[in-house]
């Protein structure tokens, strides 16, 4: 068996173990440094951390009034920036975070209005009245009208 050129003598030969063992570190670190990247994109792109620190209050402090409809004691979580965006909202074990009923207030010095149930809208009772048509809108911070006065969300429009 011949020695390889001096040129090549750093190098092992593909099949050997030390070229498997470079080739598993390399492929280790590449797929490594990817789902650091994707896990980096995940969290900023579905904002699991936060982009202040958030307030946490509950109704039985001084700093904190009573929202209507609440028990006492419950947690109340105040948005970021909550003095511009008036949005606050309540803990639910079932749901998690939900809109605290009967909430008033502005967002971005428009109306906000949370209706008894919960919802960003004007009353409705649950039983639909006779000859009534009815639309359910579902969706994110686009359908609930986030920056936008209640009668301007497009749910309203819509009505």
């Amino acid at each position: 068996m011949r020695n390889p050129p001096e040129s090549n003598a750093a190098i092992p030969p593909p099949d050997s173990r030390q070229a498997r063992l470079r080739r598993f570190r390399f492929m280790l670190a590449f797929v490594s440094s990817g789902l650091t990247v994707l896990a980096a994109f995940l969290l900023i792109r579905f904002q699991v951390i936060p982009a202040g620190p958030l307030t946490f209050l509950a109704p039985q402090d001084e700093a904190a009034p009573a929202a209507p409809n609440v028990e006492e004691g419950a947690l109340i979580l105040e948005e970021v920036g909550a003095d511009k965006t008036g949005h606050k909202y309540v803990y639910d074990e079932l749901i998690g975070w939900r809109n605290i009923p009967n909430w008033q207030s502005t967002t971005f010095d428009k109306k906000l209005t949370i209706n008894s149930k919960g919802l960003r809208d004007t009353e409705h009772p649950y039983a639909k009245p006779e000859g009534v048509k009815r639309i359910l809108v579902l969706g994110d911070s686009f359908a609930w009208g986030y920056g936008v006065a209640d009668e301007e969300t497009f749910s309203s429009v819509l009505e």
